[in-house]
């Protein structure tokens, strides 16, 4: 949650967060006035399974700019969006992603 909440304070966009594992959850967008109760509030889920694909489907229903996973890289990958993505994992994750750039978000 802390990422998501530099992503939307550093870059003063309109920020959508997608929860997921197996299946997305309902998409939240990010009030710039509320991003902090928002996130606060916000259920994550927990536990294996995890798929991008059907993330991956939701988010670009929404027609961003970017995508910017959050993840450990464990998981089915899927095709390739036609948009850019960027892999956040955190500190000691290594791994390639078949599509996108991976990034750590090691301090």
């Amino acid at each position: 949650l802390g990422e998501i909440a530099g992503i939307a304070r550093r870059t003063m966009a309109e920020v959508q967060v997608i929860p997921f594992d197996d299946e997305p959850r309902m998409p939240l967008r990010l009030d710039p006035t509320r991003w902090q109760a928002q996130l606060a509030a916000l259920a994550l889920p927990r536990g294996g399974g995890t798929s991008f694909a059907p993330v991956i489907r939701a988010a670009v229903a929404l027609r961003p700019s970017i995508l910017v996973m959050l993840t450990d890289m464990e998981g089915d990958f899927g095709p390739a969006p036609r948009l850019p993505v960027v892999w956040a994992v955190p500190d000691g994750v290594q791994g390639d992603a078949p599509f996108g750039k991976v990034i750590s978000l090691a301090r």
